[in-house]
Parts: C-alpha cells; sequence; structure tokens
C-alpha cells in the first residue's frame, strides 16, 4: 500500500467529519484522500446539548499549510490563538467536555494534545507512521487514531500512551465511535469499504463495500446510523449498523468530502469541493433539502470539512483555498468568514469550560514484600497518582534500589540500569493512577530501603507526597 504523498491533503471536520486530501477536479484523476470524524459527531451525546453547559463556544481549525491550530472564539467573532502542532496536521477531535482537543499529525506520526482552556499543547503523543482521522469514546478515557498504513491506534487519555494497536489493512481515513462506545466505523480509501471493529476483541467484524473513494464518515446520535460520502459517484451511502448494510444512496453535489451530522440527529450537511457548495440532507427522508454555495471566500472557495455548533445553530465549513464559512442553520445561508491559516483541512466545535486552576498533585505510593532470601526475586510495585484538578504532563516516576538490590526486569517498559527503573508517561489525567512493577533480586543479606518518587513539571501543590519508601529485610538464602 501506498502512503499518501507529500502535498496531498486530507481535511476534516468535527462535530461533522474531517473531509481528505484534495481531490482533483476530474474523477479519473481524484487524489486518493480521506475525511474522518472528529469528537461530537462520531459519537455526540444524546443527553443535555453542550450548548447548556458553561463556557465558550469555540471552533478549532487545523491549518495543514501552517502547521497550526486556530481557536475561533464564536461569542467575540475572533480567533483567540494561532496553537502550533506537528508537521502536516490532518484533523482534529475534542473530548466530550471539551477541555481537550487532539489533533493528528501525519507528517511528523504524533498527535499533539491542546488544554482548550488555555489553548496550550500539552503534550505529543507517537502514534503509527501516517495518523489521519481521530475520534475520541464518548467517557473521554480513549482516543482512536486511523493510521494510513493500515493500523488503528488505541490512545489511553490517563496515560498518553498506545495502549493496543488494531490491524485493519487498507488505507485508514475517517474514524468514528458508537455512541455506546462498543464498535469503531472506519473508512479505506485504498480498498473502497468501510471496515466494523469490534472495541472489546479489536477485531475487523464486518466490511462494508461503499464506493472507490469513500471519504467522510459521521454516526448519528443514537448510532444506528452511518453517513458516508462517495466521492466519485457524487453521493452519500447511508449504513444501518444493525444489518451493516447499505440502506440508502443520497445524491448530493460534486465532489462531497466532509460529512457532519446534527445534534437532534435531524439533519446532516456534506461538504462538496467541486461545486463548492454545502449540501443539506433531510435524514428523515434522504433526500437534499438546500444547496449552499460558498461563494468567494477570502480569495477561494472549495469546501472540505464541516462541523456543527454543540448546540445546532451553526455549520463551520473549512476552505480549501482560504477562509472558513460560518454558515445560520436556520437560514442556510453564509454569514461570515473566518480568516485563518493556509490550508485549513479540518474543524471541530465545541464549548470550552472555565480553565481549572493550573496544578496537578501528583503522588507516588510504594509497596514491596517485607521479606526476601539472597538469589531471589520479588515485585516492587509504584502506584503514580493525579488529584489535579489538571492533567499532568510530562510525569516521570522511579524505583530507587539500595546497593544490596538489583533490577531484573519492569512492566510497562521502562529504561532500568541495576539500580533505577524509570517510567516516563506523557500525560497522567486528573483522577487517574499508574501502575508500574519493577522486579528485583536480592544480591546480599540485610536492611533495605527502597525509594520511589512521581514527578512532573506541571506545578504541584503538594511535593510532600511525591516520594514513598518502603524496608525490606534480606535473610541469606541456605540452599
Amino acid at each position: 500500500m501506498t502512503p499518501f504523498g507529500e502535498g496531498l491533503l486530507m481535511p476534516f471536520t468535527s462535530t461533522g467529519v474531517r473531509a481528505a486530501g484534495r481531490p482533483r477536479r476530474r474523477a479519473a484523476t481524484l487524489l486518493a484522500v480521506a475525511a474522518a470524524v472528529a469528537t461530537g459527531v462520531a459519537a455526540p451525546a444524546v443527553a443535555a446539548p453542550a450548548s447548556a453547559a458553561a463556557g465558550t463556544p469555540y471552533a478549532y481549525v487545523v491549518n495543514q499549510g501552517s502547521g497550526t491550530v486556530s481557536a475561533y472564539d464564536a461569542a467575540t467573532g475572533t480567533v483567540t490563538a494561532t496553537i502550533h502542532v506537528g508537521d502536516r496536521p490532518q484533523d482534529v477531535a475534542v473530548s466530550p467536555d471539551g477541555r481537550t482537543a487532539y489533533v493528528t499529525n501525519s507528517g511528523s506520526g504524533d498527535v499533539s494534545v491542546i488544554n482548550t482552556p488555555t489553548n496550550t499543547v500539552t503534550a505529543t503523543i507517537p502514534a503509527g507512521v501516517g495518523p489521519y482521522g481521530v475520534a475520541v469514546s464518548q467517557d473521554g478515557t480513549t482516543v482512536y487514531v486511523a493510521d494510513a498504513d493500515g493500523d488503528v491506534s488505541v490512545i489511553s487519555t490517563a496515560t498518553g500512551t498506545v495502549a493496543a494497536t488494531i490491524p485493519m489493512g487498507g488505507e485508514p481515513a475517517a474514524i468514528a465511535v458508537s455512541p455506546d462506545g462498543k464498535t469503531l466505523y472506519v473508512t479505506d480509501i485504498y480498498l473502497g469499504r468501510v471496515a466494523v471493529i469490534d472495541i472489546a476483541t479489536k477485531t475487523v467484524t464486518a466490511s462494508l463495500g461503499t464506493g472507490p473513494y469513500s471519504y467522510g464518515l459521521a454516526v448519528s446520535p443514537d448510532g444506528t446510523t452511518v453517513y458516508v460520502t462517495d466521492n466519485t459517484d457524487c453521493r452519500v451511502d447511508v449504513i444501518s449498523t444493525a444489518t451493516n448494510t447499505v440502506t440508502a444512496l443520497i445524491n448530493v453535489v460534486c465532489y462531497p468530502i466532509g460529512v457532519a451530522v446534527s445534534p437532534d440527529g435531524r439533519t446532516a450537511y456534506v461538504a462538496s469541493n467541486e461545486d463548492e457548495a454545502v449540501s443539506v440532507i433531510s435524514t428523515a427522508r434522504n433526500t437534499v433539502t438546500a444547496t449552499i454555495p460558498m461563494g468567494p471566500i477570502l480569495g477561494g472557495k472549495q469546501p472540505y470539512a464541516v462541523a456543527v455548533s454543540p448546540d445546532g445553530s451553526t455549520v463551520y465549513a473549512t476552505n480549501y483555498d482560504g477562509g472558513v464559512s460560518v454558515i445560520s442553520t436556520a437560514t442556510s445561508t453564509v454569514t461570515a468568514t473566518i480568516p485563518v491559516g493556509t490550508t485549513p483541512v479540518a474543524v471541530a466545535a465545541t464549548v470550552v469550560p472555565p480553565a481549572a486552576p493550573h496544578r496537578a498533585d501528583v503522588s507516588a505510593a510504594l509497596s514491596c514484600p517485607a521479606q526476601l532470601a539472597t538469589g531471589h526475586d520479588a515485585t516492587c510495585t509504584l502506584t503514580a497518582a493525579n488529584a489535579g484538578p489538571v492533567t499532568a504532563a510530562g510525569v516521570t516516576a522511579s524505583i530507587l534500589l539500595p546497593p544490596n538490590l538489583t533490577t531484573a526486569s519492569c512492566t510497562p517498559q521502562c529504561t532500568r540500569d541495576p539500580s533505577t527503573a524509570t517510567w516516563a508517561l506523557p500525560l497522567l489525567a486528573a483522577g487517574a493512577t499508574a501502575t508500574l512493577t519493577a522486579t528485583v533480586r536480592a544480591c546480599a543479606p540485610g536492611s533495605a530501603t527502597v525509594l520511589a518518587e512521581a514527578t512532573t513539571p506541571t506545578p504541584d501543590p503538594d511535593l510532600y507526597n511525591n516520594t514513598a519508601t518502603a524496608r525490606l529485610t534480606i535473610t541469606r538464602h541456605h540452599g
């Protein structure tokens, strides 16, 4: 399989779908690009709308050409921050609580983690060879990343590490998680399909043919329907999740890329690059009820990605040639344009809560057996915890041994020498714990004091609980 080449674009949408690289103006020479769902559209909350939450409505726009994310304050109508991320950013998804945005960077092979109340990057997580689509689980504990090399990375938000990799094959692009958190849906532009993945077993359970260039992907809020843009055939495929079959084909203007579903599930919005318009679809009737022309947008057009605001009043459409169109869902008209960075290819809409006090109370606890014989092994367990209120970044946790003990192994993987085992945790979420174990071997009889510590550069209000000790008595082994 050939990965995306230099310069190929993959716009995405959030609370909608991310769209894919820039399609060529003729179907016969269409670029292999793709679309992916971001938080809110992949699995929007069916309960109280986000608009009811305290906070400020924001749109986060990924600028692939600039390597930045523009943070747009919808209340004031201004871009309040330009956030530098990795190389060739592709997609963005926001956590259900609105506090964290995750941006895939296909050029640098990682995910940038953005604290939205402060609009700063707090961590960078290595994730595959060419990460593209991204989605967040409804409980906020897991981030799923579609890798163009054929895998899906499963990231724990508590530790900021890849906890598992799901092999899929083909060229994964757009990704969405079902509202119940049990299923992933992933478009594959190489094989022209949607892969259905069981999250519990981490296996592909179904493969649905949806056209040679299936890009954008969005799941309805009730989880019963998946909408997939078929770029070549200028249509949207409607999939029933109950039967995993295509139940309807909706013709739209050409060439469709991004797709997003409104929070109430009644309307789908589709960005079409060739005809420079957004199609409005009634999900009850599976018909197009309106077509919204983009018109000149800061010198260009070509809508790629779409996102719907949490209150359903606004649609954001990124335009490859510059700017983001702001669309009123009440009138189906463009009401404003947002100047952003170069080549905006993805957008996510959310409500950002007020900033929490910027401190993280990280602590260490240690347990070891009370007695051990020379030449024998024992397990010492370090528990690193974060009492919050914010995520701790760059946590370093270590177990330090006296001369009569030595390290034999550690879990998970760590950096170790005979007297030290050290783990690097990119993130430790507020309220989360990390259990780290080292197998130690007794070398000589006597008493031994083992030291453990957990530290973070994030301001820590209590430094006294960052260390812990455990005492062992080592006896001579009489064999």
